[in-house]
């Protein structure tokens, strides 16, 4: 808990960074222009809820995925609400880590309990905050990605059938490749599965 207050303390003496607000941006555009199609019944139950944000109409199906501008003072003033004075601490277990529970859920009968964080380790937390702890030199702000993608045109070719599975294209005594090219719907998406196995050689046997 900690350690995540002194990240939120880091961001919070750091000028926001429009570079970071871009990135952001450019991955949630792709993720937007390349979303696959949802079942319609979890479609409509979305599209319901957000119709009672104050969006405009046209923005109805983009609005709670797009980012459109950089507001500096807006963002300034929403770290201001990650403070120590404003949060509450959710702890899920199997078992209670103290005692008996003490309550219980009306709904679906999850027993519970409710307790106040210790006074020292918000004492700890408030410590980050006024500067008097030294901040962690582990902690620091993610370097730009330069990854992320800008040309989506795929390589697409007419195919007489879709290939129905991958073909073996590396085979060496240590590793195994396999590659199969989206002949279907040609969209610039990929899946990368990778399996890594220990072999144990068995011990020689004497007769």
């Amino acid at each position: 808990m900690k350690v995540v207050f002194e990240y939120i303390h880091l961001i919070r003496s750091t000028p926001p960074q429009e570079w970071i607000m871009r990135e952001i941006q450019a991955v949630a555009a792709i993720d937007f222009k390349f979303r696959q199609k949802s079942p319609a019944s979890k479609f409509t139950s979305r599209l319901s809820s957000i119709m009672q944000k104050p969006l405009p109409r046209e923005w109805l199906l983009s609005g709670t995925t797009l980012i459109r501008e950089f507001d500096a003072s807006l963002i300034s003033k929403s770290l201001a609400y990650l403070n120590p004075n404003n949060f509450r601490c959710t702890v899920v277990a199997r078992e209670c880590p103290r005692g008996d529970w003490e309550a219980k859920e009306r709904w679906y009968g999850t027993e519970y309990r409710v307790e106040k964080i210790p006074e020292k380790l918000l004492l700890e937390i408030r410590e980050i905050f006024d500067g008097s702890k030294e901040q962690s030199k582990e902690l620091h702000l993610p370097q730009k990605n330069e990854f992320i993608p800008t040309n989506f045109e795929v390589q697409r070719k007419e195919v007489q059938e879709p290939q129905k599975a991958p073909a073996l294209i590396k085979n060496t005594e240590i590793s195994r490749v396999w590659y199969k090219k989206d002949d279907t719907f040609w969209v610039p998406k990929a899946n990368f599965n990778c399996i890594l196995r220990k072999f144990v050689p068995l011990p020689s046997l004497k007769l």
